[in-house]
């Protein structure tokens, strides 16, 4: 019989999309997790990135801080991008559990210290380590490698001169 051009796999291709589709779920069960962690952190560090906004505006030396965020953003879901043909994520063990709190924990004492301080540059780096050790925590080992780029991309929200924000 001739082809009509007629794909008789078609309907194969078609349960096995079905199929696909019903194995994952249109939102991670974490994403409520991450959202209440992305506000805590936010309101622990709002001061120290309502500080940098103002030295990004003030001193043209540090006006590239605003192209840092956004492009950490992209890099981010670039990875989120790339991590969605990677199979469900494993669950988080008890050692990268423990690791990633000990980050965040680290983070945040960095942060009261470099706010005790006023030493601006310590602040971003307890900001990247938070995130850090925040990756490790709600996402394992394989979170916390995907999203290394863009976390430690953070570190040039601040020139490496002398005064690295008052």
């Amino acid at each position: 019989m001739p082809n009509l051009g007629i794909n008789s796999s078609a309907p194969a291709d078609a349960c096995r999309l079905e199929a696909d589709h019903e194995q994952r779920p249109a939102v991670d069960a974490r994403a409520p997790l991450v959202l209440v962690a992305g506000l805590l952190l936010a309101a622990c560090y709002a001061r120290t990135l309502a500080e940098l906004v103002r030295v990004w505006w003030t001193d043209s030396n540090y006006s590239h801080g605003f192209l840092v965020p956004p492009f950490a953003l992209y890099l981010a879901w670039s990875a989120s991008r790339s991590a969605r043909d990677a199979s469900a994520p494993a669950d988080v063990g008890l050692g990268e559990t423990l690791r990633g709190a000990a980050k965040v924990l680290l983070g945040l004492v960095l942060h009261v210290g470099a706010s005790l301080a006023s030493h601006g540059f310590l602040d971003v780096l307890a900001l990247v380590c938070t995130l850090r050790g925040a990756t490790l925590l709600l996402g394992g080992e394989a979170m916390h490698r995907r999203y290394a780029t863009a976390t430690l991309f953070l570190v040039f929200i601040v020139g490496f001169t002398v005064r690295a924000m008052p």
